[in-house]
């Protein structure tokens, strides 16, 4: 391992015990703790154990849930370096090792699920009932593991966007909100995956993708993955939102801003925009009735919602003069509203783009150059 990363191990190891809610069992307490009349949940670690340093973040996230609960459950911890005649009392072979001493007992229950505060706390409800309250946190990140990461990262023409990283990592940590927002930014993108994993727990996962430091990420993409022999993209630019967004609208031909929006081009075809020129440029009634005719056309051959818009847009102007600015007065007033969802607000920013390139000759041939 190089030395920064041991460094890192290190530090993040004295970082989460340096003001630790954990109960700190040794000969000297055990058994004035255990076996009476509350419940214990003990770690056994070993202060050199890799698994032990990545769990003690979580294990001491988990234990400033049950403060409230302190009367009834302590969540408690023991180095069983420093107290192996403990350690061999009861069979700890491998670390972390994780046991729940239930009231007035010193006989164990065996703790063998996932590591995190959620598998925890379901436990401890189980075997004790004690129920804690711990804050349900939304995210728009998708989290893999190595039995679905196949199937969402190699979904049918999804572009996904994977970071691979470490419970421990200060880096990771310092990435997650930022990461988080990207998520966000691309969630009503249905072709667009922004995923992340534990390359902690799924080593064969990291090894096959070439994960040497963190945070490690790794883009997808949908129109390459499925060819024979494919090498995904590692991502080594910039760690901003702006930064990712950049990159995933050229890598995915999306059109996102910071914060979620829509750029000025999202919902536009450029073949149309050519006619929409012409048909700004003319008060000939039949040129006007040709030029909706090949629109219409076009828009049949791409089948799209928007491009259907196009014609419904040039029928209106031609039966209504006014009808662009009241039309974008109308989007604007329901868009600035409280209720309306983002997948709306999406499409009526997407209408109201195709609508902005009708307003007049000239902001039309602006849009054009932007085009180019």
């Amino acid at each position: 391992m190089k030395l920064y990363n041991l460094c890192f191990l290190v530090i993040a190891f004295v970082v989460a015990f340096a003001n630790a809610k954990v109960e700190v069992l040794n000969k000297k307490n055990f058994d004035k703790i255990v076996g009476k009349d509350k419940h214990v949940l003990v770690k056994f670690y070993a202060p050199w154990c890799g698994h032990c340093q990545r769990l003690a973040p979580v294990y001491e996230e988990l234990s400033t849930y049950y403060e409230k609960e302190s009367d009834k459950i302590i969540i408690a911890e023991l180095n069983a370096d420093d107290e192996k005649s403990i350690a061999k009392k009861y069979d700890i072979k491998g670390f972390p090792t994780i046991k729940l001493f239930t009231a007035n007992t010193k006989t164990p229950i065996d703790y063998n699920d996932d590591r995190t505060v959620e598998a925890f706390s379901s436990f401890i409800e189980h075997e004790t009932g004690i129920k804690a309250k711990i804050p349900k946190v939304h995210s728009d990140i998708v989290m893999l593991n190595s039995g679905n990461f196949d199937e969402v990262v190699f979904k049918p023409k999804a572009h996904a966007l994977v970071l691979f990283f470490a419970p421990w990592c200060g880096h990771c940590k310092s990435l997650a909100p930022t990461f988080e927002k990207v998520a966000t930014d691309y969630v009503n993108e249905e072709n667009v995956i922004i995923a992340k994993i534990d390359a902690t727990e799924n080593t064969v996962l990291a090894e096959k993708y070439n994960v040497k430091g963190y945070p490690h990420l790794v883009f997808f993409d949908a129109s390459e993955k499925s060819k024979e022999g494919y090498e995904p993209i590692v991502y080594d630019g910039g760690r901003s939102e702006e930064d990712f967004i950049e990159f995933l609208n050229e890598k995915c031909k999306t059109n996102r801003l910071v914060g979620g929006g829509l750029n000025e081009k999202a919902g536009r075809i450029s073949t149309l925009d050519d006619l929409v020129k012409k048909f700004v440029s003319t008060d000939s009634k039949e040129e006007i009735a040709n030029i909706i005719s090949e629109a219409s056309k076009i828009a049949e051959t791409i089948n799209d919602k928007y491009s259907n818009y196009y014609v419904k847009v040039m029928n209106k102007i031609n039966e209504k003069k006014d009808y662009i600015d009241k039309e974008i007065a109308r989007l604007t007033k329901i868009m600035s509203g409280k209720n309306i969802s983002n997948v709306k607000a999406d499409d009526f920013a997407k209408r109201i783009n195709i609508l902005n390139i009708f307003k007049n000759k000239e902001a039309k041939e602006e849009n054009t150059k932007d085009e180019l």
